[in-house]
């Protein structure tokens, strides 16, 4: 298992928001975290980050607790995070962004090189047409790719995306799902915090839901797609079938 948690519980002040939660990413694997908004999925990628540092439990990494080690630490011992809300240096171009991203290799002695520049832009040919151009400049679908590239140029063994479909167009979003799909397929280890319920059970191996802190149902993402009960009851959704 190349990640684990056990028993987290994760506080903002004196609200308590995850309540034990414990699951397991394999190695390779891609695995979606589910759940409406206000759930406890944000809350749960920055528990393992370490922007909000676990109360309780443990936060293992290639068998190794790295709950309450600071976000920089955790970065160099192979974890990537694409938060939200797409940070970068609006005012760097999309080349320059990326060569910021790889400066955490330095820090890394060993690391497997798997991204360099060439990578993504094979992987990210969009990018490559605009990697002179300003960042802040881009647009939504274009800042998401960016920020995933960046994350990938630090050659994680994890990438943590959180909430990657928000605001995007349905043409983008599903460019966005091939490409993550394209990424996993590197080998690369994936954890998915989403609510777009489809999107995330179209690309992940397995998933897990989560209402108001705790983990509520696990199985494989065709066990998800089947159950429309529990998809009912704690996430609020069906999903329609082709042709509907």
């Amino acid at each position: 298992m190349l990640l684990e948690l056990k028993d987290v519980h994760t506080y903002y002040a004196l609200s308590h928001i995850l309540f034990g939660i414990s699951f397991g990413v394999e190695r390779g694997s891609l695995v979606c975290v589910l759940g409406r908004n206000g759930a406890g999925k944000t809350t749960t990628m920055r528990s393992i980050i370490g922007l909000t540092k676990p109360s309780q439990g443990s936060v293992l990494f290639k068998g190794n607790n790295i709950a309450g080690l600071a976000p920089y630490q955790i970065a160099q011992r192979g974890v990537g995070f694409v938060p939200e809300d797409r940070l970068m240096f609006h005012d760097l171009t999309v080349k320059e962004n990326l060569e910021i991203g790889a400066r955490i290799l330095k820090k890394k002695p060993g690391v497997n090189i798997l991204w360099d520049l060439d990578r993504i832009w094979e992987a990210f040919p969009k990018l490559e047409q605009l990697k002179h151009r300003k960042s802040g400049y881009l647009s939504g679908g274009e800042q998401q790719m960016l920020t995933i590239a960046r994350t990938l140029m630090g050659n994680p063994d994890l990438l943590l995306l959180d909430e990657p479909c928000e605001g995007l167009a349905p043409l983008i979003v599903k460019m966005l799902g091939e490409l993550i799909v394209k990424i996993s397929k590197t080998g690369s280890t994936i954890l998915l915090a989403e609510q777009n319920i489809k999107f995330a059970l179209d690309i992940a191996e397995k998933g897990f839901i989560i209402e108001k802190g705790v983990i509520m149902y696990q199985g494989t993402a065709q066990e998800l797609k089947d159950n429309e009960e529990v998809r009912n009851k704690f996430l609020g959704v069906g999903i329609s079938k082709k042709g509907d």
